[in-house]
């Protein structure tokens, strides 16, 4: 099983149309989800995370140690 290609386009346009902004990391692109899609889709019991993923601007004070 893939994504529907309609969520794909949806989250690209949303990224094209916020790469912009000055809060977006370069480069950067969107991650719609990890793991196995077909094996999430047959399982009774889902859990869903929503998160941003640090980029390493977050750590650059800790980087010299």
């Amino acid at each position: 099983m893939k994504i529907s290609n309609d969520l794909l386009k949806e989250a690209l346009n949303h990224y094209s149309e916020s790469c912009e902004l000055d809060f977006v990391l370069k480069p950067s692109l969107p991650i719609l989800y990890f793991g196995d899609i077909c094996d999430y889709f047959k399982s009774d019991f889902k859990v869903i995370t929503a998160a941003l993923n640090p980029s390493d601007a977050e750590f650059k004070e800790l980087k010299n140690f």
